[in-house]
């Protein structure tokens, strides 16, 4: 027999699509925040926002008659006929936000208009008001939610812990700062401060979220074509991750997730990343509102785009011209006139003529001697590390080479009977680092080197927090860091086999592999 669901289920089924996590909460807020015109927002949480949230904001407020309102279930200021949602230009448009929190938890909305003597509190919860009453507070609005999914125990169960929520929350609000520099965040947990982003310029803004380094080596992007206009930043090449977590997209100002964008910016990089390495960049893309369609889902962070291939275009450019523009490659300039060569080279003296040697070495060979000059002083070793022994697999050996040479002290040139063999340095030494890293590992005692002068790396804020809950298991693979104040750490020791020039990179890559687990 089909029946008409009560008005308590479909509140929950809906708060369903739209809150997840504690995370969800925030995202909602913070848009209603934005679309509010705040200047400044704040968010408060404690455990990781599974105890309680309060986001405060100083944006125009509501009245009373829409305090109440707000609460139910798609009632909203942003649209009001069917067109509109071909013209959205805020970030909320459903109605569906503050209902589905409301269904789920117990909140207490506090607002004020600026024509007000008074704000407005209502203390509401499992998708009915509970208690109104007047309160003096300021301009702006405050929405404390605690208890989250008091009455879905399912949902609550199978929350992650305090600290996986707490990053996915800090990357949230990274996104929003990067997307409105102009705006101040904050985001503090348990009364302390994690992340804190004052207006500012757009680089000013890359430079508090995600350090100097990265910051003064991003390149401006600023390109038009057609009805699409690109404007942001790209990282130069030497700025890359292992993973795409530093790869932030908006579109007219919203956090999407979009793989034509990320492929178009990727591909106009071409050969100027290295294997398995991804480009960092942080793009707004203004598009019509008409061509694109951002009702697809609840959580509105997928959108569909009328012309991709444009999109696509625009972006390729966009990212290559300003590549090009910053020219990362010199151009050496040939000459009108040059002098011919005699056809016989004579009294070359013998130390100027370059020899290779003609031996036989296998491949294993090769690589151990590109990391000869990082393994020559002697290695201090720390107290033993009871870990497993990883299984290895049996080396897979290619047929002996022969060695050529050397090509500008980057690639090695060798040859068997398959033909021609070219060895890079660079991916071959990385290579042999890992494994000799990983052996170690595996036999629970790892060789590390202090530096001399502590090498001082800045993170982003959910970087920060992946190292301070890794510091232990940091430690045990070499890496020994003090605190230096803000998102800054200084890194006393390293493991030996990268010696002391190793990259800054290797423990961002470190970091993001620690994340994925």
């Amino acid at each position: 027999m089909i029946k008409l669901l009560e008005e308590s289920v479909i509140n929950k089924i809906a708060a369903g699509e739209v809150i997840e996590r504690p995370a969800s909460v925030i995202k909602e807020l913070v848009e209603n925040a934005i679309d509010a015109k705040a200047n400044s927002i704040t968010v408060e949480v404690d455990e990781g926002g599974k105890s309680r949230i309060k986001v405060i904001d100083d944006g125009t407020g509501m009245g009373k008659s829409d305090a109440e309102l707000c609460i139910q279930r798609h009632a909203t200021s942003k649209i009001e006929f069917a067109d509109d949602l071909f013209n959205i230009h805020t970030l909320g448009f459903r109605g569906e936000g503050l209902a589905s929190i409301v269904a789920v938890a117990q909140v207490v909305l506090k607002t004020k208009t600026k024509e007000q003597e008074t704000g407005i509190k209502i203390t509401a919860s499992g998708g009915k008001i509970l208690k109104k009453e007047d309160v003096a507070i300021q301009n702006g609005t405050s929405v404390e939610v605690s208890d989250l999914f008091f009455n879905v125990p399912a949902r609550k169960k199978h929350l992650k812990t305090m600290q996986t929520e707490l990053r996915q929350i800090t990357e949230l609000i990274t996104r929003y700062a990067l997307a409105y520099p102009e705006k101040m965040f904050r985001l503090m947990h348990h009364g302390n401060d994690l992340l804190f982003s004052p207006s500012a310029e757009p680089l000013d803004n890359l430079l508090t979220m995600f350090g100097k380094d990265a910051a003064y080596a991003m390149i401006p992007v600023e390109y038009t074509q057609k009805d699409i206009t690109v404007k942001g930043f790209v990282g130069n090449p030497t700025l890359t991750r292992a993973d795409k977590t530093m790869q932030h997209i908006f579109v007219n100002r919203r956090p999407i997730k979009n793989d034509v964008i990320v492929k178009a910016v990727t591909d106009a990089y071409h050969t100027l990343l290295h294997l398995e390495r991804q480009p960092v960049f942080v793009l707004n893309v203004d598009i019509k509102p008409a061509i694109i369609d951002v009702n697809v889902h609840p959580q509105k962070t997928t959108i569909r785009i009328e012309k991709e291939n444009e999109l696509y275009d625009t972006l390729f450019n966009a990212v290559r011209n300003s590549l090009d523009s910053s020219k990362l490659i010199p151009v050496v300039e040939s000459r009108e006139t040059f002098i011919q060569a005699p056809l016989i080279a004579k009294n070359i003296e013998e130390e100027k003529q370059t020899v290779f040697e003609q031996v036989e070495q296998t491949p294993q060979d090769i690589l151990e001697k590109a990391i000869q000059k990082m393994t020559e002083e002697k290695a201090v070793e720390v107290k033993p590390v009871a870990v497993p022994k990883p299984e290895t697999k049996a080396s897979e050996k290619i047929s002996k080479l022969k060695l050529i040479g050397c090509v500008h002290d980057v690639f090695y040139i060798a040859q068997n009977e398959l033909g021609l063999v070219i060895i890079d340095q660079h991916a071959a030494h990385e290579r042999v680092m890992y494994e000799k890293l990983m052996q170690q590992f595996g036999d629970g005692k790892i060789a590390v080197q202090e530096l001399l002068e502590p090498e001082q790396i800045d993170f982003s804020p959910t970087e920060m927090l992946l190292l301070k809950e890794n510091i232990e298991t940091l430690s045990e693979l070499g890496f020994v860091f003090d605190e230096f104040g803000g998102n800054t750490m200084l890194l006393r020791t390293v493991p030996f086999i990268f010696g002391k020039n190793m990259p800054k990179e290797v423990v961002h890559d470190v970091l993001a592999q620690l994340g994925e687990k």
